[in-house]
């Protein structure tokens, strides 16, 4: 449905997105995940017909929508956008805000096109109700249900849970995800959350200084990530010096690491010498493990504690203990390996 060949945008000298390539299968939920100013929201306004391409090529279901010579305006590009404040009319009731999009058609069925989306996200007791007197929420799903009307072919979404609470955006994302599978929607949407992300997507690109570091599936980045950027940017863990031992094994101060995945390759001094991504998992505390530690510090999470600890060479790494049994800071503990499997990265020669 959406194909994106090398796109560039500029605004004047200064290229904001580089080169920027991904696929987007019909009925897919894509993201585009990274810190502020990536290039993220440029690429979706690009996608949206709201920037110019300074080179590559756009495609929507086949069609070129966009390049370096063509700019198809974005009323033609069938596209539905939910925006960051859902721009709801104020004067409008629920039903009628979902209603502005389909004015060209009869009375009718209008009225049953209103009620479908109305059932959809799960709001038909707030027909009547005016954007003043809904929650956030339910602003975020009347804005949803508005965009999604029309039938587009693809739908837009910029940072669409930023301005409810915390709390609520983890389970929003997961309930707009099944409206939009419900609907048979491809969309893509824009966050800085990795946990909206995660709840959403199917496919997850992260983006950094307006390129594409990896579009893949939320396990994959998690697990195999491409490069360091992607293992230290998703999720949490460290990246922990390693020797090369054989083509399936790492040396470590945690012991012998199997080598389950490598990442890009930059240039390097010592051909054995690896970077070992170690997530918080892989660690158990336990007073009798065989690597000893020091804790530093602990970070409460709820049902768990998130500890740094520092290892015999200073090295730091991170481990998961249940709070119900906290350890002190500075207090002397032991390690012990539960995943030895680890994603690695050659040493850069710098």
């Amino acid at each position: 449905m959406l194909d994106l060949e090398t796109i560039s945008v500029a605004y004047g000298p200064a290229a904001v997105v580089r080169e920027l390539s991904l696929h987007l299968n019909r009925g897919e939920i894509g993201c585009l995940l990274g810190a502020s100013g990536c290039g993220k929201t440029t690429t979706l306004r690009a996608i949206a017909g709201f920037e110019p391409l300074q080179g590559g090529v756009l495609r929507l279901d086949g069609e070129v929508v966009a390049s370096a010579s063509v700019m198809l305006a974005p009323e033609a590009r069938r596209i539905g956008v939910v925006f960051q404040d859902y721009a709801l009319f104020p004067h409008l009731t629920a039903a009628e805000n979902i209603a502005f999009g389909l004015q060209k058609q009869s009375r009718a069925a209008r009225r049953d096109r209103v009620q479908e989306m109305l059932e959809l996200v799960g709001l038909e007791t707030a027909a009547p109700r005016f954007p003043h007197e809904l929650s956030g929420g339910q602003q975020q799903r009347v804005a949803l249900a508005r965009a999604l009307a029309p039938r587009p072919r693809l739908m837009l979404m910029d940072e669409p849970f930023s301005n409810l609470d915390v709390t609520l955006r983890e389970r929003l994302a997961t309930e707009v995800r099944h409206i939009l599978k419900r609907a048979g929607a491809t969309a893509i949407l824009v966050t800085h959350d990795q946990r909206e992300a995660f709840a959403m997507a199917d496919k997850v690109g992260v983006l950094t200084e307006g390129r594409l570091c990896q579009w893949d599936t939320p396990y994959a980045l998690y697990h195999h990530p491409a490069d360091t950027y992607v293992a230290e940017f998703v999720g949490e863990g460290v990246l922990l010096p390693a020797t090369l031992r054989n083509t399936t094994h790492l040396h470590s101060e945690l012991g012998t690491l199997e080598l389950a995945h490598t990442g890009s390759t930059p240039r390097r001094a010592d051909p054995s010498a690896y970077r070992a991504l170690i997530r918080p998992e892989a660690l158990l505390i336990d007073k009798d493990g065989p690597i000893p530690a020091r804790i530093l510090t602990r970070a409460f999470r709820g049902a768990e504690y998130l500890y740094t600890l520092q290892l015999r060479s200073g090295a730091h790494v991170l481990a998961h203990a249940a709070s119900y049994l906290p350890f002190e800071e500075g207090q002397e503990v032991g390690l012990r390996l539960r995943k030895t499997q680890v994603c690695a990265f050659a040493a850069s020669a710098d």
